[in-house]
């Protein structure tokens, strides 16, 4: 697939999708943890719905908390998959952290590569990214060392003709950096996420602002895109 757009302008436009990820604010309030109670799992208001019309259902309808891994997850678990879910809490556990292995073991090579050259002109390698990242939601937390207390996946795409969603550029990248063939090849698919994660100082939590991300699938496995 060839693109009618320099491979720049593609990153002007995923950089416009994910540009919180590098510098975002805190909502104003204060407030306690989102917990099991603010999620709907395995609803019961819904049994008179069947399951043909779950599938009609906007994001959001079946909300569940998953716990399973090192920083808990809610979201819709008709949109992701396990291996989603925990790939993107590994990312986030991974800038908590500060593991650089492990991020790199959670996010596409192709991108944050490309990503780290242009957005940054080479200056900055994973363990620097991942530092100002930390730094970021630390000074949401003034100082205290970096908590996810929660991830919530407040919605998300998978459909590439959605207006704005970035995921036609993220292919058509990935098409020019390591080949067309090779990635109509290992390509299965991706999607746009928006989370809200809910730091904790220990004492008080903080629902941080929207950030955007994708998830995409690669010769069977997830990577983070942020």
């Amino acid at each position: 697939m060839q693109s009618q757009f320099p491979i720049t302008r593609h990153l002007a436009a995923l950089l416009a999708l994910i540009s919180a990820a590098v510098a975002m604010t805190a909502c104003g309030d204060t407030q306690e943890a989102i917990n099991s109670s603010s999620a709907v799992e395995d609803s019961t208001i819904f049994d008179d719905i069947t399951f043909d019309d779950m599938d009609d259902l906007d994001y959001g309808a079946t909300m569940r908390d998953n716990t399973d891994y090192a920083i808990p997850v809610t979201y819709d678990k008709r949109f992701l998959e396990d291996a989603e879910v925990e790939v993107l809490a590994s990312y986030y556990s991974a800038i908590q952290d500060q593991d650089a292995d492990l991020f790199d073991e959670c996010v596409a090579e192709f991108y944050i590569d490309y990503y780290l050259e242009n957005a940054y002109g080479g200056l900055l390698n994973s363990d620097a990214y991942i530092a100002q990242q930390y730094d970021t939601f630390q000074d949401q937390l003034d100082g205290a060392d970096v908590a996810f207390a929660l991830i919530t996946v407040t919605s998300c795409t998978e459909d590439e003709t959605a207006e704005d969603s970035g995921i036609t550029y993220l292919k058509d990248m990935c098409a020019k950096l390591i080949g067309e063939e090779e990635c109509e090849a290992s390509w299965d698919g991706c999607k746009l996420l928006t989370i809200e994660p809910t730091l904790t100082d220990g004492t008080d939590s903080f629902v941080g602002g929207e950030i955007n991300l994708f998830i995409v699938q690669l010769d069977g496995s997830y990577y983070i895109c942020a």
